[in-house]
């Protein structure tokens, strides 16, 4: 097996669906479907089934609301949503293990903003009974 080459092969398949969004010409379908293909290649077989992967909003013990998360890496097994449908969740900080956000481009302010939502995330959890660390 040539792991270089495999690599390659699955990077290569990304790239290619991340192309194929690119056909969208509304801006959110077209950052949805980006979202949707990271979030199946990590449900995959690439992260232990405790993980759970969503997206929406994560809440703190003191009600402060995060903003909106691309997606979101809960517990599936002991965690709970507030609030779940197919597209988006409220998950409480406690069975959440973390967040990613996915960008098509990134721009000065795309990436502040992107650091923002961080910002919130951790300051929330720094409070809260956040899981344990990935």
């Amino acid at each position: 097996m040539d792991a270089k080459q495999l690599f390659r092969s699955v990077s290569d398949k990304m790239q290619r669906d991340f192309e194929l969004a690119a056909q969208f010409a509304h801006m959110p379908t077209r950052g949805a479907a980006r979202e949707s293909t990271l979030r199946d290649f990590l449900a995959n077989g690439r992260l232990p089934a405790k993980y759970g992967l969503g997206s929406g909003e994560v809440v703190d013990h003191l009600r402060r609301v995060s903003r909106q998360c691309d997606i979101v890496i809960y517990d599936s097994i002991y965690g709970l949503s507030l609030h779940y449908n197919e597209q988006c969740q409220i998950h409480p900080i406690d069975s959440v293990y973390g967040i990613i956000e996915v960008k098509s481009g990134l721009s000065k302010a795309e990436l502040l903003d992107s650091l923002e939502k961080i910002k919130v995330f951790k300051q929330m959890s720094a409070e809260g009974a956040l899981a344990e660390p990935l």
